[in-house]
């Protein structure tokens, strides 16, 4: 063998006894490695602020704004969808989950009760299952009636002397579902809280002055404005007429946004013997009869009702003072807050008559065994006696 050719032999040799290392040197390879640990480059993908901003872009914010603005009720094209309905048929301006503009019914009883103790033995009549009733001088000094179905805040009267009866006491029974909660106490004024909003109501003696009056209604509404929908009470303040003291509470709550619910041709007070309306007034033909005043008013707060009231005065005999009924729709606070509470009242009622019916049930059963045992004991005296 040549001298080249064992050479190239030797070559290829030593060629094939060394180890190939390309697949290693791929597995193992620095690049690579440092590619996967790389925080910077794979962290830096993840959390880039390009891709932050694609989930908060403002484009997207405004999406989500507009297709709220959609279920406004301010919103021009909302009177194209007037026609939809929510799930249970009413229209879906009356639907909560449609938007926040949920105007719903309430019935109200604004009431100089004259005395409480006297009056509950027919609350249902009373009140005509009212879904608020403000009561004024109930003369009461001990812890209200508790009425079925109805929660209670109350401002006790005062005793100012050993003999003869109490002065003023306040009392407002609602419904469940309003969520009445008491605000602020005193001897002539109830402020309350309810899924509608604040309710205020007063007693105002006949000695207070109009600048009393009006003082007291803005000290109120000072930190809540905003939240009140609803004042009633006894003012001592006859509307029917054209007096100083009337003319400046009117225009007072008018200034600051509520309406008068009452008709002032239509007393509250009446003297015993006349009739309900009542003779010549300044304010309207056949306004008050002599000795009979519009004094037990209500106001609701402008654009916090559908603009629909009706207001009627209900006879009440052997008292003075008749039931002031007013039915209206206010717009609630919170419309899922409203819901869940009338949820609630809904499942207690039918729980209510499930356990009316089940207790009817029992007691015609046990009427029937009784009945059998009668009939039972009444053969076997034929039998014996003929």
């Amino acid at each position: 063998m040549s001298g080249t050719s064992l050479l190239l032999l030797l070559g290829l040799m030593i060629a094939m006894s060394e180890p190939c290392c390309s697949s290693d040197h791929q597995l193992n390879n620095d690049e690579i490695i440092h590619g996967i640990n790389n925080d910077e480059n794979i962290m830096h993908g993840i959390n880039n602020n390009e891709i932050l901003h694609g989930i908060n872009n403002d484009e997207i914010l405004h999406g989500i704004n507009t297709i709220q603005h959609i279920y406004d009720e301010t919103h021009p094209g909302r009177q194209k969808r007037s026609a939809r309905s929510s799930p249970n048929g009413t229209p879906s301006k009356d639907y909560p989950g449609k938007n926040n503009s949920l105007f719903a019914p309430l019935s109200i009883i604004n009431w100089n009760i004259e005395g409480i103790k006297y009056q509950l033995t027919h609350p249902e009549k009373l009140f005509q299952d009212a879904d608020l009733v403000m009561l004024t001088e109930t003369l009461n000094t001990e812890r209200p009636a508790s009425l079925p179905g109805y929660s209670c805040v109350a401002s006790p009267a005062r005793q100012l002397a050993k003999y003869g009866r109490p002065v003023g006491g306040l009392t407002v029974y609602a419904k469940p579902y309003l969520n009445l909660r008491p605000v602020h106490i005193n001897d002539n004024r109830l402020h309350l809280d309810t899924v509608f909003g604040s309710v205020l109501c007063y007693y105002f003696h006949p000695s207070r002055t109009v600048g009393d009056i009006i003082g007291e209604i803005c000290r109120d509404l000072k930190n809540h404005r905003d939240d009140v929908v609803l004042i009633g009470g006894d003012f001592n303040t006859r509307i029917e007429t054209n007096d100083t003291k009337s003319d400046t509470l009117l225009s007072f709550m008018k200034t600051i946004g509520f309406e008068l619910v009452n008709n002032p041709r239509v007393a509250t007070f009446r003297s015993r013997g006349t009739s309900d309306s009542a003779g010549n007034s300044a304010r309207g033909a056949n306004a008050v009869e002599s000795g009979n005043s519009v004094i037990d008013l209500v106001f609701i707060k402008e654009g916090k009702y559908d603009g629909k009231n009706r207001v009627d005065v209900l006879r009440t005999e052997n008292r003075k003072h008749q039931r002031v009924y007013v039915r209206t729709k206010l717009k609630v606070k919170d419309p899922t807050l409203y819901e869940l509470h009338r949820t609630i009242e809904k499942m207690n009622e039918e729980k209510g008559e499930e356990a009316e019916v089940k207790f009817n049930v029992k007691s015609k059963g046990k009427e029937k065994e009784k009945l059998g045992w009668v009939n039972k004991w009444k053969d076997k005296w034929r039998s014996w006696f003929g």
